[in-house]
């Protein structure tokens, strides 16, 4: 039976920047399991400045996210996840047979090493954080990147076109990878998209965005390209 949806009296706190990606990812999964969560670039009362000596050591190459429950330090999106997984939702947004789990981790690995970077870091990121002359947006590097990108769609419509999600008939943790990278690339211009009109994705988003955590965490990005912490987003993973 199915726990989305059920609020638990369980807290975690979620180290990480509300924009980033992966952040988002832990940030859907507590929502849609109902562990509660607070969100902020700090622990134990103290702010945390990226990649400061606090930060490396709650994780050994200061990215994030970083979760906290309790005791126990977590970093690494893919860690983190299967961690809340097992302790809050008895394990069911992974498969129990071999074969079907290992294929669910293969394609969460694909996300994590290849198709997130290829949406975000290498092509919808430079929208939001310009890195050319006098802070102008390098078109043309986006071009040379496009290729890439669409690819990295190609590889998740083909899994969405055999399941209503990314890994099966329901809810998995390839979606909680996968969701925040499509949802941004969902908002490109018709200049830079990368989804077709009749690109399987739209539907798939507007299924996702009716569960009201999703909804909720699903949501345009408020970046200020002068914070020192949204500068170095690209750096996370």
């Amino acid at each position: 039976m199915s726990r989305i949806g059920i609020r638990t009296v369980n807290k975690v706190h979620i180290i990480g920047l509300p924009f980033s990606t992966y952040t988002r990812s832990v940030q859907l999964f507590c929502e849609l399991i109902g562990v509660n969560y607070t969100l902020a670039m700090s622990h134990a009362d103290k702010a945390i400045e990226m990649h400061d000596k606090h930060h490396r050591k709650l994780h050994p190459m200061a990215k994030i996210p970083i979760l906290i429950d309790g005791d126990t330090h977590l970093c690494e999106t893919t860690a983190i996840l299967h961690y809340l997984n097992d302790s809050y939702a008895s394990g069911e947004f992974l498969k129990l047979d071999p074969i079907g789990r290992a294929h669910q981790l293969e394609r969460m690995s694909l996300l994590s090493h290849y198709v997130n970077n290829a949406l975000i870091r290498d092509y919808a990121l430079e929208l939001a954080l310009p890195k050319g002359k006098g802070g102008e947006v390098r078109v043309q590097w986006m071009m040379e990147n496009k290729s890439a990108a669409l690819d990295a769609v190609k590889i998740v419509e083909t899994w969405l076109a055999e399941n209503q999600f990314l890994a099966g008939s329901t809810w998995s943790l390839v979606d909680m990878m996968a969701l925040p990278s499509l949802y941004y690339v969902s908002l490109l211009p018709r200049e830079l998209a990368l989804l077709t009109p009749h690109s399987p994705l739209h539907q798939y988003l507007n299924n996702v965005r009716k569960h009201s955590g999703a909804k909720k965490v699903l949501q345009p990005a408020n970046i200020n390209a002068s914070d020192s912490q949204s500068a170095k987003l690209a750096s996370q993973g």
